[in-house]
């Protein structure tokens, strides 16, 4: 039989203060409350009361990222802590005293937080925290600035020669295609076919090239790992990259062009 509860926003909106409170000793940007994530917390915490204990998987709902994504909230990270107690300063003193829960409340990637508290007829309290790093937060031109620069060091790092870096419309219009693309549809995506628009755009900026290859992939990163053998390359010249966002999926995209000399 499903328990009464009644929400408790005041407390939500005094437990998001007192989070900001420790993150801005740690010189933490204070996280913006998020009406769509305190519903998923509130849903959540209600739940848990209905079961009388605390937890992260749900066998209806799922994970915390399947309740976020079912809320269509994009985002490139997400966090989750729960707690039940009789006051909520006893709630938030114990999240602060667990490691991992301290962690996500102190994290500087979040950006915003999302609370939910309901109390039920003993007066106990079951409390979410949601936590989002927000896409829309994301300064793409920045992010495509860092990840140029970080390209650089590396090169540098391991004594190769400068690699010139070019904004080519192709790139742009592939990383827009995959940051629409459903995941089914990018399963079928190949990137080969354009390689005549590539070579034809570089002579067009006049680009000296003698070989090209071409790469893509989806994140919630723009990780040179998985192109460092390509970077590190004695021979390359030069390299296009493009970045963007799929909504759908909650990733970053990112398409790298080289060309060899």
């Amino acid at each position: 039989m499903k328990k009464t509860h009644t929400r408790t926003e005041n407390l939500e909106a005094n437990l998001l203060q007192l989070v900001n409170q420790e993150r801005q000793k740690k010189n933490c940007s204070p996280l913006q409350g998020m009406s769509k994530l305190s519903e998923v917390a509130v849903f959540h915490s209600i739940e848990m009361l209905q079961f009388n204990k605390i937890y992260h998987d749900s066998q209806k709902t799922g994970s915390v990222g399947d309740r976020v994504k079912r809320a269509k909230l994009p985002y490139l990270a997400c966090a989750e802590n729960v707690a039940m107690g009789g006051d909520l300063k006893q709630c938030h003193i114990g999240l602060m005293n667990s490691p991992g829960h301290r962690k996500n409340i102190l994290n500087k990637t979040y950006t915003h937080a999302g609370m939910g508290i309901v109390r039920n007829e003993k007066g106990m309290l079951f409390v979410t925290q949601v936590f989002l790093e927000q896409l829309a937060a994301l300064d793409l031109e920045q992010e495509k600035k860092k990840v140029i620069s970080e390209i650089h060091a590396l090169r540098s790092k391991r004594k190769r020669t400068p690699l010139q870096h070019i904004s080519l419309d192709i790139t742009n219009k592939l990383v827009t295609k995959i940051s629409t693309s459903s995941a089914g549809q990018l399963k079928q995506f190949d990137i080969n076919p354009s390689f005549p628009t590539i070579s034809k755009e570089l002579q067009t900026k006049k680009v000296a090239f003698r070989q090209l290859s071409a790469t893509w992939f989806t994140g919630k990163s723009v990780a040179l790992k998985s192109v460092q053998k390509q970077l590190l390359n004695p021979k390359l010249k030069g390299f296009s990259l493009g970045i963007s966002v799929n909504e759908g999926m909650g990733c970053l995209c990112a398409v790298f062009v080289f060309w060899e000399g």
